[in-house]
């Protein structure tokens, strides 16, 4: 009986190592839980590209689209010098809309760009290689907003993932 209970004990240990592996390879719904999340829209406005030599920036001017804002800022390590980061989403849907839903083969056409700015090699912003936004206003001054996006930024073989469901708010 004795022996039943040592296995027991010492399988339960192992399975509860193995589910605390596979649930660090899980994204985590909340985006912002380290750092500082603004999430903002503006009315009346665009998303112009502006291609540099090297990268591509990006300007909101005025225009006929609702244009999203997700920023995060992470926690900086006060010991660490050029720790800062900070992730930049965009995107645009036209202003007549109380609902959307943008895959990735309309990323272009409603101006999905991210960016990380930081004190990294790459610069610019991108469009994310896959993934849904979907969002679902909720009265004049704010929106719902889902997303759920892989983006190429190390290469393909290794993706940044961005899930969020979050409040926007206007600016």
């Amino acid at each position: 009986m004795r022996h039943y209970v040592i296995h027991s004990s010492r399988l339960f240990v192992f399975l509860l190592a193995i589910s605390s592996l596979i649930s660090c390879n899980e994204p985590d719904i909340d985006a912002c839980r380290d750092g500082n999340c603004t999430t903002t829209y503006s009315e009346n406005s665009q998303v112009v590209e502006i291609a540099n030599e090297d990268w591509l920036q990006l300007n909101v001017i005025d225009g006929n689209q609702v244009v999203f804002k997700y920023e995060y800022n992470y926690d900086d390590e006060e010991l660490i010098a050029d720790d800062e980061l900070t992730e930049l989403l965009y995107f645009q849907v036209p202003s007549n809309r109380d609902e959307f839903t943008i895959e990735a083969s309309f990323f272009e056409t409603h101006k999905v760009y991210f960016n990380r700015v930081c004190f990294c090699v790459k610069l610019g912003f991108e469009h994310p290689a896959s993934g849904t936004i979907t969002g679902k206003k909720l009265d004049a001054n704010r929106w719902q907003v889902s997303a759920d996006l892989s983006i190429n930024y190390y290469g393909p073989e290794d993706p940044l993932r961005l899930i969020f469901d979050h409040v926007f708010t206007r600016n």
